[in-house]
């Protein structure tokens, strides 16, 4: 029966799951400037450098290979930290993941006596950098140092859940998400992460319960639907399986979870 179900359309990944897709989409775009609107002391930005840190980081988005140039260059020049940060940030979005990935975990490693937020965002983006690089151990490292830093860092959290489920140790990843749950109690993204790791550990009446618990504080949460249908249709519910993923592709039709509800829906309607 779950061979026959589809929860995950993103191909980077060898595990089907709508866990772990949720865990990748849209990672680049969370790829943010660290040194936004820093100018305190301590902070790594030279003289005269926030603005030109602004105009690198765009660029890196934008045309990632000549932000690649700039930031190489301004480097040479004194542009310490905030300079690598742009660097890394254009490999990533010229698909060099593993280069952009090392650069960025040795630029956090590297930020020892700035403020605390900005190493732990740093980890953090070196982590997201790893997992789209397809390393979770290496995910696994940065996001540990993160977390050492800030133990209760919600969202390092939930990053650190994804690698170890992409490790297959789905027992960690509950661990991490039990905390994050509990510091975050009605975050409906989590309690669907934790269905899904629930789901994996073969216990579908508790992975079923985080998934209603989920709808009830977002009814249209397009993972929400996509992994309640699953579970649905696992335990024999076809037409509740088949409500929440029609409902899904209403609500969010361009949506990667959509994609995979069609596919699902195209199974099960099949003679």
């Amino acid at each position: 029966m779950a061979a026959m179900i589809h929860t995950s359309p993103f191909r980077r990944f060898r595990r089907s799951s709508a866990f772990l897709a949720v865990a990748v989409a849209g990672m680049l775009a969370v790829v943010i400037p660290l040194w936004a609107q820093t100018t305190g002391q301590g902070d790594g930005v030279p003289t005269g450098g926030a603005e030109r840190y602004d105009i690198c980081m765009k660029m890196a988005f934008g045309t990632p290979e000549l932000a690649l140039n700039e930031a190489n260059a301004w480097g040479k020049e004194g542009g310490g930290l905030p300079a690598e940060h742009c660097a890394s940030v254009a490999l990533l979005n010229m698909g060099r993941l593993e280069e952009g990935a090392s650069r960025l975990t040795a630029m956090a490693d590297a930020m020892t006596g700035m403020r605390p937020e900005l190493r732990i965002g740093a980890y953090g983006q070196a982590g997201q950098a790893w997992t789209m690089a397809g390393d979770s151990k290496a995910a696994l490292a940065v996001q540990s140092k993160g977390l050492t830093l800030d133990p209760d860092n919600v969202e390092l959290l939930i990053d650190r859940s994804f690698s170890h489920a992409l490790t297959k140790d789905f027992w960690a990843a509950l661990d991490d998400l039990n905390k994050a749950s509990d510091l975050a109690p009605n975050r409906p993204d989590i309690l669907v992460y934790r269905a899904t790791t629930y789901r994996f550990l073969e216990t579908p009446e508790l992975a079923l319960d985080d998934a209603n618990r989920a709808l009830v504080l977002a009814p249209d949460l397009p993972e929400g639907l996509l992994e309640r249908g699953i579970l649905r249709r696992l335990t024999g519910d076809e037409a509740g399986a088949k409500a929440d993923w029609e409902r899904l592709i209403q609500v969010a039709p361009q949506s990667a979870a959509a994609q995979s509800a069609r596919q699902n829906l195209e199974r099960i309607t099949k003679p």
